[in-house]
């Protein structure tokens, strides 16, 4: 343990990322309060300070964070309402400018929970996966829908490539699924994977790779991927090295 931030937070911690290698960005719920709201707060720490505090970020508990490749932007997603009563009122999507310290765009997904959050290399789209299925991607400029799936599947784990054109979901039974951010199609499915629930994942720059954690282990898979970053016709899973999850 190198340091402790004294006095950080006085809430329970709901989400934490990471921008870049100095910046952290913690979210926290305010359970004491009337409305019962989220806020973010940005680290720098070099320097164990606070850099700027979103108050009031969303009404109810902000889990889901995710920074732009560049580090300018902050993608922030309400996991989970205020009260029981508030069914009614949209899960949003909040994106905030890091370094003008400022909210500059909201969407409004619907009234179905979001698990998962993934953002595009290139800054430009987010994508969600919701509690029934819909998978949806956001352009982060226009503030709008550019796709959205139905998904069979279900589940809070996805990562997209690093040439932006497919996104690969890790379900609660263990399927991983290719999907093409540019039609929509399914280009493939992986076979022989655990059938235990996926709880995150990453892949390498090159995208040979894909890392998944599971509630005991974390695996590796070949992607088939080439080095083009183009997906062959086939998928076949050409290793397989379990690690011990302490």
């Amino acid at each position: 343990l190198e340091y402790i931030l004294e006095a950080a937070h006085q809430n329970p911690l709901v989400g934490l990322v990471m921008a870049g290698n100095d910046l952290c960005i913690t979210s926290e719920r305010n359970y004491k309060s009337d409305i019962n709201e989220s806020s973010i707060k940005v680290w720098n720490l070099k320097t164990q300070s606070l850099v700027n505090c979103f108050e009031r970020a969303h009404d109810g508990e902000a889990g889901l964070l995710a920074t732009t490749e560049d580090n300018k932007l902050l993608v922030s997603v309400l996991t989970a309402k205020p009260t029981e009563n508030s069914d009614k009122r949209d899960y949003t999507i909040k994106v905030w400018n890091l370094e003008e310290g400022k909210n500059v765009a909201k969407m409004s997904s619907n009234t179905k929970k979001i698990r998962a959050l993934a953002l595009t290399q290139d800054s430009k789209s987010a994508v969600t996966w919701d509690s029934d299925g819909l998978l949806t991607l956001w352009n982060l400029k226009n503030k709008s829908k550019e796709l959205s799936l139905k998904l069979r599947t279900k589940g809070e784990a996805l990562i997209v490539t690093s040439d932006n054109k497919f996104v690969i979901t890790g379900s609660d039974t263990g399927a991983i699924d290719v999907w093409n951010l540019q039609n929509g199609k399914k280009v493939s499915t992986y076979g022989e994977t655990p059938s235990e629930s996926i709880k995150s994942m990453r892949i390498t720059k090159d995208n040979q790779y894909l890392f998944c954690a599971y509630p005991d282990s974390v695996r590796m898979f070949s992607t088939g991927f080439t080095n083009k970053n183009s997906l062959k016709d086939e998928v076949n899973l050409l290793s397989n090295c379990s690690l011990k999850h302490y």
